[in-house]
Order: C-alpha cells, then sequence, then structure tokens
C-alpha cells in the first residue's frame, strides 16, 4: 500500500464514503475509500463538488474524476434490461475483487434528480446553466439570480 492512512476521514458523501489520504510516492492528496463505508446509495454530493470545481479551476481532473464514476455507476450499478434503472451497492470495494457488490433494490430520487444532473452538468457547456445567472438549491434546482432583492411586494395578495 502506497498510502499514508494517518489522515482523518472526511466523510465526504462520495461514490461511497471516503477520506483525504496523501500519496507517499507523489505527495499528492487522494480519495480512498473509507474502510468503514463501503456502500454507494448514488448520492450527489461528490459530483455536485466535481461540478462547481471544474467551474471554479477549469482543472480537466475533476471532468476525468467526473468520467470515472460515470463509468463506475455503469458498470456496478445500472441494472440490466432495456428501461431499467440504477441501484445502490452494499460494498463498493467488492468490485476491484472482480466480485459484483450486492445490488441493494433501491434508487433514490436524488440519483436521478442530482447526481445525474450534475454529471451532465459537468460535461455540458457552461451556456447550458450560467452559474452568473442561476443558483442551484440543496436540490439542485436553478433559480435565476435576481438583479435586486425580491421583497415579495411584487404579488398581489
Amino acid at each position: 500500500n502506497n498510502t499514508n492512512n494517518t489522515n482523518t476521514n472526511t466523510n465526504t458523501a462520495a461514490h461511497n464514503q471516503q477520506q483525504v489520504v496523501r500519496d507517499a510516492a507523489s505527495k499528492a492528496m487522494v480519495l480512498q475509500p473509507s474502510k468503514n463505508f463501503k456502500y454507494s446509495f448514488l448520492r450527489p454530493e461528490t459530483m455536485e463538488s466535481a461540478f462547481v470545481l471544474w467551474r471554479v479551476t477549469r482543472k480537466e481532473k475533476y471532468r476525468e474524476f467526473g468520467w470515472r464514476v460515470f463509468e463506475a455507476l455503469e458498470r456496478s450499478s445500472r441494472m440490466p434490461g432495456k428501461g431499467s434503472g440504477y441501484t445502490a451497492i452494499a460494498d463498493v470495494t467488492r468490485e476491484n475483487s472482480g466480485q459484483p457488490g450486492q445490488r441493494l433494490d433501491r434508487m433514490d430520487s436524488f440519483f436521478m434528480a442530482e447526481t445525474l444532473k450534475y454529471l451532465y452538468l459537468l460535461f455540458c457547456p457552461d451556456s447550458v446553466l450560467p452559474l452568473d445567472e442561476y443558483v442551484l438549491n440543496t436540490e439542485a434546482h436553478p433559480f435565476p439570480v435576481l438583479e435586486s432583492p425580491w421583497t415579495g411586494s411584487d404579488l398581489d395578495l
């Protein structure tokens, strides 16, 4: 193992829970699956972070990371058959052993509403959702940025 695991678990709600560790060879900080959290409920937070980091820094590594996550979703979480969806995985570390992880027969609504939306936004042109014109709420719904504060007086109640 080429990593120093002395850093604390960050619980980043990643594709599976991960921890930040320093790679001994390159001295770079890397994400590594935590031994305590091996499941994936297809949560959106990591893809949200990759999207925002891509838009702010333009570093290609965030798109590369997003593509690896997408490939992992297709390989491990996509259910077989026409019209099938995706499923949560009980233990994502089993894939590396050549054994499929146990599928949990659940696909929470946030997967399509947020996780896939952030993956799409990571690769689409900025003009699809210009961040100087829209803000995303906690459920990844875009709201237009208003020129002046809304007071509610515009409504005839």
